[in-house]
């Protein structure tokens, strides 16, 4: 807990603003006993193979729809909120998807992949600006 004499902590605090209350939040509903519930419900629904590639390892249950966006489009900003809304619990919501699948996904989530793509992208921008002129 940071300590409010402390002003430098104090500033960290604040500069993270609103989004860090939506990825808090986000946190907390995966972390809940009625997320890994409806995990296990999307598994027994769905079967236990990737939905795109057809493969059976390193399987995760991907939200069709960010969960932060979710949250934010139904405005929702409480858990107990986020608990109670059934739209969120649908599990045709759920899509069952091996790791590398999901990453695809995610690309922003992939760190090391994702700031190598944008390096290229901006290498092929640059190479031809210089090519065109």
């Amino acid at each position: 807990m940071p300590n409010p004499d402390d002003k430098s902590s104090f500033f960290v605090v604040n500069t993270l603003g609103p989004k860090l209350n939506i990825y808090v939040l986000a946190r907390q509903v995966r972390d809940s006993y009625k997320y890994k519930k409806w995990r296990k419900k999307v598994f027994a629904i769905k079967g236990k193979t990737c939905e795109i590639c057809g493969c059976n390892h390193h399987l995760n249950i991907h939200h069709r729809g960010r969960l932060i966006d979710l949250l934010r489009e139904w405005k929702i900003q409480r858990l107990f909120e986020a608990l109670n809304d059934k739209r969120l619990w649908e599990t045709k919501r759920g899509q069952v998807l091996c790791s590398d699948c999901h990453s695809k996904k995610h690309p922003e989530l992939n760190f090391d992949k994702y700031f190598a793509s944008k390096v290229l992208e901006q290498t092929k921008i640059q190479n031809a600006e210089l090519i065109l002129g």
